[in-house]
């Protein structure tokens, strides 16, 4: 899509077009073929590959921004704050406001226009602000099941270990039971023989 945009002339973004024509097409497309190359290793290696994506898209907005550009790189501060740690979403959502207010503040200070300067803000946010907002809503999506499974593993855990208890305690009681059983007939047995043996030597006939 974005080698289409470039082709049909569609990328020009808050500069004149002229100046952003000086550059080869081919060069803005071979940059953006960097960028994608750097974008299919967004998951595994996040931070790295946001950083890598913002060194060459800074390299673009110094020839002139374009918008295929900016479009990976919204996707790479997505996958940052997706994939990356914790302390990685908190850095790129800090970058993220700094980014927006200090693009605002230059565009003024060149212009010295305030609807322009809040017009880039507003891009600038739903560039990178709606990427990071979405970020972090499946994150925190994503971490409420894992902590949701790992409940339910639990409950199967203690489940298990309280079937395995009354099983243990039933074992038990049965087992005291028959020995109680066991030991008092034995008792009677013993009982009854030493009565037994006595009638003997007093009454042999009984």
């Amino acid at each position: 899509i974005g080698a289409l945009l470039y082709l049909v002339g569609l990328y020009d973004m808050w500069t004149d077009v002229g100046a952003v024509a000086d550059v080869p097409v081919g060069v803005r497309i071979g940059m953006l073929a960097l960028l994608c190359a750097i974008d299919s290793f967004r998951r595994v290696r996040p931070a790295t590959a946001l950083a890598a994506g913002a060194v060459i898209v800074a390299v673009d907005a110094a020839l002139g921004p374009t918008l295929p550009m900016w479009l990976v790189l919204s996707d790479l501060t997505y996958a940052a704050v997706l994939y990356g740690t914790a302390r990685l979403g908190r850095v790129v959502c800090s970058l993220t406001a700094v980014t927006v207010a200090a693009l605002a503040a230059l565009v003024y200070l060149s212009t010295q226009d305030v609807r322009a300067a809040a017009g880039a803000g507003v891009v600038t946010a739903l560039f990178f602000g709606t990427p990071v907002w979405w970020a972090l809503v499946i994150r925190r999506q994503v971490e409420l099941t894992k902590a949701e499974r790992e409940r339910s593993r639990v409950h199967e855990a203690l489940a298990v270990l309280d079937r395995e208890a009354a099983v243990a305690h039933e074992r038990a009681t049965m087992a005291r039971d028959l020995h109680d059983i066991l030991g008092h007939s034995l008792t009677v047995i013993t009982i009854k023989a030493e009565l037994a043996n006595r009638l003997l030597d007093v009454d042999i006939e009984r």
